[in-house]
Protein backbone atom coordinates (compact mmCIF):
# COMPACT_ATOMS: atom_id res chain seq x y z
CA UNK A 1 0.00 0.00 0.00
CA UNK A 2 2.85 2.39 0.72
CA UNK A 3 4.19 1.88 -2.80
CA UNK A 4 0.74 2.61 -4.24
CA UNK A 5 0.47 5.77 -2.14
CA UNK A 6 3.87 6.87 -3.47
CA UNK A 7 2.78 6.23 -7.07
CA UNK A 8 -0.41 8.13 -6.41
CA UNK A 9 1.60 11.21 -5.51
CA UNK A 10 2.28 11.35 -9.25
CA UNK A 11 -1.51 11.34 -9.86
CA UNK A 12 -1.43 8.02 -11.71
CA UNK A 13 -4.86 7.03 -10.38
CA UNK A 14 -7.80 8.73 -8.68
CA UNK A 15 -8.55 6.34 -5.83
CA UNK A 16 -6.76 3.51 -4.10
CA UNK A 17 -8.77 0.31 -3.67
CA UNK A 18 -8.33 -3.23 -2.45
CA UNK A 19 -10.07 -6.53 -2.97
CA UNK A 20 -10.65 -8.50 0.21
CA UNK A 21 -12.26 -11.79 1.16
CA UNK A 22 -13.26 -11.65 4.81
CA UNK A 23 -14.42 -9.47 7.68
CA UNK A 24 -11.01 -9.44 9.38
CA UNK A 25 -9.45 -7.93 6.27
CA UNK A 26 -12.27 -5.40 6.06
CA UNK A 27 -11.68 -4.23 9.60
CA UNK A 28 -7.97 -3.74 8.86
CA UNK A 29 -8.71 -1.83 5.63
CA UNK A 30 -11.22 0.43 7.37
CA UNK A 31 -8.40 1.84 9.48
CA UNK A 32 -6.43 2.94 6.41
CA UNK A 33 -7.56 6.39 5.25
CA UNK A 34 -5.74 6.04 1.92
CA UNK A 35 -8.00 3.21 0.75
CA UNK A 36 -11.19 4.60 -0.76
CA UNK A 37 -12.64 1.56 -2.58
CA UNK A 38 -13.14 -1.88 -1.06
CA UNK A 39 -14.20 -4.82 -3.20
CA UNK A 40 -15.87 -7.71 -1.36
CA UNK A 41 -17.65 -10.95 -2.26
CA UNK A 42 -21.35 -10.33 -1.60
CA UNK A 43 -24.46 -12.33 -2.42
CA UNK A 44 -27.84 -13.40 -1.13
CA UNK A 45 -26.34 -16.10 1.13
CA UNK A 46 -23.45 -14.09 2.56
CA UNK A 47 -24.38 -13.00 6.05
CA UNK A 48 -20.84 -12.04 7.12
CA UNK A 49 -21.01 -8.46 5.81
CA UNK A 50 -24.40 -7.79 7.41
CA UNK A 51 -23.16 -8.41 10.93
CA UNK A 52 -22.51 -5.36 13.10
CA UNK A 53 -23.60 -2.96 10.33
CA UNK A 54 -20.22 -3.36 8.66
CA UNK A 55 -21.20 -1.86 5.30
CA UNK A 56 -22.77 1.15 6.97
CA UNK A 57 -19.60 1.67 8.99
CA UNK A 58 -17.49 1.52 5.83
CA UNK A 59 -19.63 4.19 4.19
CA UNK A 60 -19.34 6.46 7.21
CA UNK A 61 -15.57 6.38 6.63
CA UNK A 62 -16.12 7.76 3.10
CA UNK A 63 -15.16 4.50 1.45
CA UNK A 64 -17.02 2.88 -1.45
CA UNK A 65 -18.08 -0.76 -1.54
CA UNK A 66 -17.82 -2.66 -4.82
CA UNK A 67 -19.15 -6.21 -4.81
CA UNK A 68 -18.23 -9.33 -6.72
CA UNK A 69 -19.31 -12.98 -6.52
CA UNK A 70 -22.96 -11.92 -6.69
CA UNK A 71 -23.84 -15.37 -8.04
CA UNK A 72 -21.24 -17.14 -5.91
CA UNK A 73 -19.28 -18.16 -9.00
CA UNK A 74 -22.51 -19.35 -10.61
CA UNK A 75 -23.44 -21.65 -7.74
CA UNK A 76 -26.69 -19.80 -6.99
CA UNK A 77 -28.06 -20.21 -10.51
CA UNK A 78 -26.59 -23.56 -11.59
CA UNK A 79 -28.16 -26.99 -11.35
CA UNK A 80 -26.86 -29.62 -8.97
CA UNK A 81 -24.53 -31.18 -11.57
CA UNK A 82 -22.40 -28.04 -11.55
CA UNK A 83 -22.09 -27.81 -7.77
CA UNK A 84 -18.80 -28.98 -6.26
CA UNK A 85 -19.09 -32.45 -4.71
CA UNK A 86 -18.24 -31.06 -1.27
CA UNK A 87 -21.30 -28.76 -1.41
CA UNK A 88 -23.94 -30.99 -3.00
CA UNK A 89 -25.50 -31.68 0.41
CA UNK A 90 -26.47 -27.98 0.62
CA UNK A 91 -28.00 -27.81 -2.86
CA UNK A 92 -31.58 -28.93 -2.18
CA UNK A 93 -32.25 -26.58 0.75
CA UNK A 94 -30.49 -23.62 -0.85
CA UNK A 95 -32.40 -23.98 -4.11
CA UNK A 96 -35.69 -24.57 -2.28
CA UNK A 97 -35.24 -21.33 -0.33
CA UNK A 98 -34.17 -19.32 -3.38
CA UNK A 99 -37.08 -20.65 -5.43
CA UNK A 100 -39.48 -19.82 -2.60
CA UNK A 101 -38.40 -16.17 -2.75
CA UNK A 102 -38.48 -16.13 -6.56
CA UNK A 103 -42.18 -17.06 -6.40
CA UNK A 104 -42.98 -14.99 -3.32
CA UNK A 105 -41.53 -11.78 -4.78
CA UNK A 106 -42.66 -12.40 -8.36
CA UNK A 107 -39.12 -12.55 -9.74
CA UNK A 108 -38.30 -14.15 -13.08
CA UNK A 109 -35.81 -16.71 -11.77
CA UNK A 110 -32.92 -17.20 -9.34
CA UNK A 111 -30.68 -14.91 -11.39
CA UNK A 112 -33.24 -12.11 -11.19
CA UNK A 113 -33.63 -12.59 -7.43
CA UNK A 114 -29.87 -12.60 -6.79
CA UNK A 115 -29.32 -9.46 -8.87
CA UNK A 116 -32.32 -7.68 -7.32
CA UNK A 117 -31.11 -8.48 -3.82
CA UNK A 118 -27.64 -7.07 -4.34
CA UNK A 119 -28.72 -3.96 -6.25
CA UNK A 120 -31.38 -3.24 -3.61
CA UNK A 121 -28.87 -3.14 -0.79
CA UNK A 122 -27.88 0.26 0.48
CA UNK A 123 -24.20 1.02 0.85
CA UNK A 124 -23.17 -0.89 -2.27
CA UNK A 125 -21.81 1.44 -4.92
CA UNK A 126 -20.84 -0.89 -7.80
CA UNK A 127 -21.58 -4.47 -8.79
CA UNK A 128 -19.01 -6.48 -10.75
CA UNK A 129 -20.26 -9.47 -12.73
CA UNK A 130 -18.37 -11.48 -15.31
CA UNK A 131 -20.03 -12.72 -18.47
CA UNK A 132 -19.06 -15.39 -20.99
CA UNK A 133 -20.96 -14.01 -23.97
CA UNK A 134 -23.09 -11.17 -25.31
CA UNK A 135 -26.35 -12.98 -24.47
CA UNK A 136 -25.44 -13.02 -20.79
CA UNK A 137 -24.61 -9.33 -20.95
CA UNK A 138 -27.98 -8.52 -22.57
CA UNK A 139 -29.82 -10.61 -19.96
CA UNK A 140 -28.03 -8.84 -17.11
CA UNK A 141 -28.78 -5.47 -18.68
CA UNK A 142 -32.50 -6.28 -18.63
CA UNK A 143 -32.38 -7.59 -15.07
CA UNK A 144 -30.66 -4.48 -13.80
CA UNK A 145 -33.59 -2.44 -15.11
CA UNK A 146 -36.12 -4.45 -13.11
CA UNK A 147 -37.61 -3.22 -9.87
CA UNK A 148 -35.52 -3.45 -6.71
CA UNK A 149 -36.62 -5.43 -3.69
CA UNK A 150 -38.22 -3.46 -0.89
CA UNK A 151 -36.96 -3.35 2.69
CA UNK A 152 -39.45 -5.97 3.89
CA UNK A 153 -38.36 -8.39 1.16
CA UNK A 154 -34.69 -7.80 1.94
CA UNK A 155 -35.36 -8.46 5.64
CA UNK A 156 -37.16 -11.74 4.87
CA UNK A 157 -34.26 -12.92 2.72
CA UNK A 158 -31.69 -11.94 5.30
CA UNK A 159 -33.59 -13.67 8.08
CA UNK A 160 -33.74 -16.89 6.04
CA UNK A 161 -30.10 -16.81 4.91
CA UNK A 162 -28.43 -15.65 8.07
CA UNK A 163 -26.34 -18.69 8.91
CA UNK A 164 -25.18 -20.48 5.78
CA UNK A 165 -22.03 -22.48 6.22
CA UNK A 166 -18.92 -20.39 5.67
CA UNK A 167 -17.65 -23.25 3.50
CA UNK A 168 -20.29 -22.32 0.89
CA UNK A 169 -19.40 -18.64 1.05
CA UNK A 170 -15.71 -19.16 0.34
CA UNK A 171 -15.01 -20.69 -3.09
CA UNK A 172 -11.39 -21.28 -2.13
CA UNK A 173 -12.60 -23.86 0.40
CA UNK A 174 -14.70 -25.84 -2.08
Amino acid sequence: INLLKKINLENKFKKLGVSIDNVKELKNVMRNDSIKIIQIPFNILDWRWRKNNLLERVNKKNKKIYVRSVLLQGLLVNDKKKWPISLKKYYKKTQKDINFFVKQFNRLNALDLCIAYVKSRKNIHKIIIGVDNINQLVTLSHLFKRKNLNKKQINLIEKKFQYHQQKILTPGKW
